[in-house]
């Protein structure tokens, strides 16, 4: 994201988004009592399996729209209930991380129902708490904070913040969303289009205007950040951390410190190349959609002594690239309407061969919009709480463009084809 020399007055509205799933404990007076679990972080594996049990995972599916899965908030607060009693027993406020930070802005201890959907103890129909399920887990739900809207207005920036951080003090502060907002800042979606995020990990979103349950329980639905709307999506844990981990493993000198490997792409892979005759698994953290295997491994197949780095590498970014096209591909059954084009935000859309090489995979057409899209799906949200536009149709008019158009090229889209059936027999569940 480019800096920009913007005057303090010229701030009309702050919003801020964050990484999902990972609850914050806080004390009556707001301050954090330990770290955050982050969504990652698996330790409540045990837990989800206890809830499966006394509940099943389809009930849960149903009510919330979420997978049971240790990434979840609600496992988690039950492995803090169990091996951190204190912590819990101590903890006023449980809120999402960006909530926490938005918190030290205003002094509020709100969520809003992206968040709150995202902990897996939410009704996805009646956008709010889900009552019986918290009681039956033996959860606390005076310590859950009270939902609002994305664009409901919190509060202001307090006189103290001001002074720490050169914000006028009274600015309008929305309560904001889930990093899940990058679907809107990716671009308004036509009932043909997609948005993804092909970052470390990758969700796709399917904006729809009622929700839409997986039968099979392969793919989520969740709330969108604009009321009336839903998003059907699907998941795979390591997308850009799969190509960044194969770049290191194979070779590591032309890495300098900090830098992203994804960088490297470009210079590594000629972007008019046809596939690499491997098949890559990308389960290097398990797997979410479409399989649903946290125990999941990653597998190289097809490898011999005619192959080195290059072919490595290439067959990673096809192995992510043909796990998305088997998320949209459920996604088409579901809604059953063709995706003819992806909105693509996220690291990995910084490479152009690797959008070259999505759009030969997945046989359609791949835009990247030229702003980052989860900064201004967030922009977008503020404007349209503190009415600076109208709604979210005209924010997407005025702040967003696209910057770079890739289409399948028919002459080697057979052949990816041909590479995904070896992709799809070698992801089958033994």
């Amino acid at each position: 994201m480019k800096e920009r020399r913007v005057g303090r007055h010229q701030i009309r509205a702050v919003a801020v988004t964050g990484q999902m799933h990972g609850p914050v404990l806080l004390d009556k007076k707001g301050k954090a009592l330990g770290r955050c679990i982050i969504w990652q972080d698996r330790r409540a594996t045990k837990e989800t399996i206890q809830i499966d049990k006394k509940l099943s995972e389809k009930y849960l599916y149903r009510l919330s729209g979420y997978r049971l899965s240790p990434h979840m908030t609600g496992p988690k607060l039950l492995w803090l209930k169990k091996n951190n009693p204190r912590q819990y027993a101590k903890a006023y406020r449980i809120v999402l991380p960006k909530d926490y930070v938005r918190s030290r802005l205003t002094g509020d201890r709100h969520t809003d129902w992206t968040d709150a959907n995202g902990t897996g103890l939410f009704d996805l129909r009646r956008r709010n708490w889900a009552h019986e399920l918290i009681r039956d887990l033996d959860l606390d739900e005076t310590k859950l904070p009270e939902i609002k809207p994305p664009m409901h207005v919190v509060g202001t920036v307090s006189e103290l913040v001001s002074r720490k951080t050169g914000l006028d003090s009274g600015v309008r502060v929305i309560v904001g969303s889930g990093d899940d907002v990058v679907a809107i800042g990716a671009g308004e979606t036509r009932p043909n289009e997609v948005a993804i995020n092909l970052g470390t990990s990758c969700s796709t979103y399917n904006r729809l205007d009622k929700p839409i349950l997986d039968p099979e329980m392969r793919l989520e639905c969740f709330v969108d950040c604009e009321e009336g709307k839903w998003s059907l999506s699907g998941t795979t844990n390591a997308a850009a951390a799969s190509v960044d981990w194969m770049i290191r493993t194979t070779e590591r000198k032309d890495i300098a410190r900090n830098r992203n490997s994804i960088d490297l792409l470009d210079k590594l892979l000629a972007h008019d190349a046809h596939p690499s005759g491997l098949v890559f698994l990308p389960y290097l953290r398990g797997e979410r959609s479409p399989i649903w295997n946290p125990s999941a491994t990653a597998t190289l197949l097809g490898a011999t002594f005619q192959h080195g780095r290059q072919d490595f590498v290439r067959a990673t970014v096809e192995g992510v690239c043909f796990t998305v096209r088997s998320i949209l591909e459920i996604d088409e059954q579901l809604t059953r309407r063709r995706i003819d084009t992806v909105r693509v935000a996220g690291l990995a859309a910084k490479s152009n061969v690797w959008m070259h090489t999505l759009a030969n995979a997945l046989g359609r057409r791949v835009w990247v919009p030229k702003e980052e899209a989860t900064a201004i799906g967030i922009a977008m949200l503020a404007a349209v709480g503190t009415s600076l536009v109208s709604n979210l149709h005209e924010a997407s008019k005025r702040f967003l463009r696209i910057s770079r158009r890739f289409y399948p090229s028919p002459h080697k889209v057979s052949s990816f084809d041909r590479a995904y059936e070896r992709f799809r027999e070698a992801s089958k569940p033994m």
